[in-house]
């Protein structure tokens, strides 16, 4: 199943990257899916893959039926999702060009993770989250932040 979904990521790839002719995955001995942006991370979430775009969309593709939908929109196109994080029951993590760092809930509520000063005005590059401590940790921007489950602003380390 792993090497699917890498040989999946690298059609995906080639694709988002070669927006000049719009090569489809018809054309390298697949399925037909055009995409217009390149594709800047990609999540393992199980029956799907969770893509983000440098156009500031989360994309799920479903493994099963080849299904995509957007889970989520900056609103803007100049603003890249940089990681994306699958915590289960937990909800979705992610990280926003200049937006900082959020999380949609199982209630399809979004909480923000703040950095006093700059709120969610930072980039938050690579996080990793601590499923013991409930810490999440991110290399930001301004620095490395780590923020408990019932903090609004992070420490910075």
């Amino acid at each position: 199943m792993c090497r699917i979904k890498y040989i999946l990521l690298v059609l995906f790839s080639a694709i988002a990257c070669n927006s000049v002719n719009n090569t489809t995955l018809e054309q390298v001995g697949g399925e037909r899916f055009h995409y217009h942006s390149p594709i800047t991370c990609i999540e393992d979430a199980g029956d799907s893959l969770l893509l983000g775009t440098a156009a500031g969309k989360i994309i799920s593709f479903d493994l099963s039926d080849g299904d995509m939908r957007e889970v989520y929109t900056t609103g803007t196109t100049d603003r890249t999702i940089y990681q994306i994080m699958d915590l289960g029951a937990d909800g979705l993590l992610y990280s926003v060009q200049d937006e900082g760092l959020s999380r949609i809930l199982p209630d399809r509520s979004r909480r923000e993770y703040l950095i006093e000063g700059k709120e969610t005005s930072y980039s938050a590059y690579s996080t990793i989250c601590d499923k013991q401590s409930g810490r999440i940790y991110a290399a930001t921007s301004n620095g490395v932040y780590f923020w408990n489950d019932s903090d609004l602003y992070g420490h910075r380390i």
